[in-house]
């Protein structure tokens, strides 16, 4: 059995006369999955740019993938300009969704769809309504 254990978490720690114990292993084991377990569960953020490409349309459309970052498609994402003329919000599972514009005209509708890791749009009339201009750095938060 182990003489000492950790401060926080409570795990067996041993000195040279101590029986080492498989029961003190599983424990030690029970207590780390429970907190890695825990740990997964919390909502993880990402911020980052992308630059536009300047295309548009069903066919080009905007994409952001974040297999690498979170693991899975954000549940919240927002997109904006440096000077925010032109933001897009999008809530997990959204299907179409009018950017916002700093302006007296209305942007049309982008079309939204959401794949396992990411999520991609798009906008039938101009990039910019798709934010997606040419050489354009777009800031965006997302949460996992």
């Amino acid at each position: 059995m182990a003489t000492n254990q950790t401060e926080i978490y409570k795990l067996n720690q041993w000195v040279k006369e101590d029986h080492v114990l498989m029961e003190d292993f599983n424990a030690d084991n029970q207590k780390l999955e429970a907190a890695l377990k825990e740990l997964s569960t919390r909502a993880r953020v990402v911020h980052a740019t992308y630059t536009g490409t300047g295309t548009y349309g069903q066919s080009n459309p905007t994409r952001l993938d974040f297999a690498a970052t979170l693991g899975t498609a954000p549940k919240f994402l927002y997109v904006t300009e440096k000077d925010a003329s032109y933001s897009l919000l999008l809530v997990k599972g959204m299907t179409i969704q009018k950017p916002f514009y700093n302006a007296s005209n209305e942007p049309e509708l982008c079309y939204v769809e959401w794949t396992e890791t990411g999520v991609r749009w798009y906008n039938t009339s101009r990039n910019t309504y798709q934010l997606n201009i040419s050489g354009e750095v777009y800031y965006y938060i997302a949460i996992g």
